[in-house]
């Protein structure tokens, strides 16, 4: 899960939130305020989230945990599980994994110093 759909601290904050709150549903500007992150950052992270199958959007415009698969849930669980015990762990799962070929396919047009 970690590789596929969470690629920063951001998406994992927010399921933080989203899960420890199952039963609500939340405006994007509250859960901007409870992570402390701008609005569009959020949104991102929320449609991303949404993609994976961990969140939904409601007719009303907020959103709610929704992880589509029992197997989604017991993985998010775990994820957050290292969250709080193993942060240090769970960063480094985050920050230090290999680059994806389209990364690796960007990094080749950059202009470098000669």
């Amino acid at each position: 899960m970690i590789q596929r759909h969470l690629a920063t601290m951001d998406h994992v904050e927010l399921l933080m939130v989203l899960r420890g709150g199952r039963e609500e549903s939340f405006p994007v500007a509250r859960l901007a305020e409870q992570i402390r992150k701008p609005g569009e950052l959020v949104q991102l992270c929320l449609n991303a989230l949404a993609s994976a199958g961990l969140a939904a959007q409601l007719s009303d415009g907020t959103y709610r945990y929704a992880a589509r698969e029992q197997t989604l849930d017991r993985t998010a669980e775990e994820v957050l599980r290292l969250y709080n015990e193993r942060p240090v762990t769970l960063v480094r799962l985050l920050y230090e994994r290999p680059p994806t070929a389209v990364n690796t396919f960007a990094d080749a047009f950059k202009l470098r110093k000669e």
